[in-house]
């Protein structure tokens, strides 16, 4: 294993690096675990491909747009695109883009796409540990921050915990204090933003 690859594997989002074909040249553990569900994206004849059908054209469109962009032969960026999960469990966000000094392989440009794909169902968040080292949280109240980042309400916190809504409200206050935050929401979009490795 590359230092490279390594280094991909601990980005918590699925990473492929696709020809203009779709055909994948590398990709991180994250999108390997992605494609073998088989759910919204697949690996078909060692190519990507969408599995809603009325979007498989578009993700194709985007990775020859951006691996024309890589070869220096057009000005269509990639892009993003939305693929809803034909199990109904959520969606994944696909942000396509070129890969500049793409490699060749015999005098054809090979890697020229890159593809992060995040899942809905897995939000990437900073570990409890990393909270309480950047804000001072105590472990209580990084659980809690989680916790909200996840969608409990504080009644399904305290439960979770064993508590009373009290003690979680109280925590609640303490983590908004120390994160420089007034609301939950803005706690939320705080955390979802913080760079994150596995």
């Amino acid at each position: 294993m590359t230092p490279a690859s390594a280094a991909l594997d601990r980005v918590p989002w699925g990473v492929v690096v696709t020809d203009e074909d779709g055909e994948i040249v590398e990709l991180n553990a994250a999108a390997a675990t992605q494609l073998k569900r088989g759910d919204a994206l697949r690996v078909r004849n060692n190519k990507l491909e969408a599995v809603p059908v009325n979007r498989a054209s578009d993700l194709q469109r985007m990775i020859r747009g951006a691996a024309s962009s890589a070869g220096g032969r057009a000005r269509a960026p990639g892009g993003f695109i939305r693929l809803e999960r034909p199990s109904g469990k959520g969606h994944l966000t696909i942000l396509v883009a070129p890969l500049r000094h793409a490699q060749r392989n015999g005098g054809k440009p090979s890697a020229n796409a890159l593809l992060f794909i995040a899942d809905s169902e897995q939000p990437p968040v900073a570990p409890a540990a990393r909270l309480g080292q950047l804000f001072g949280l105590t472990p209580s109240e990084a659980s809690v921050a989680l916790a909200i980042v996840a969608g409990k309400t504080l009644i399904e916190i305290a439960a979770l915990n064993g508590v009373s809504r009290n003690t979680i409200r109280g925590q609640t206050q303490s983590v908004l204090a120390k994160t420089g935050v007034r609301r939950q929401v803005e706690l939320v979009r705080l955390i979802l933003q913080l760079p994150t490795v596995r």
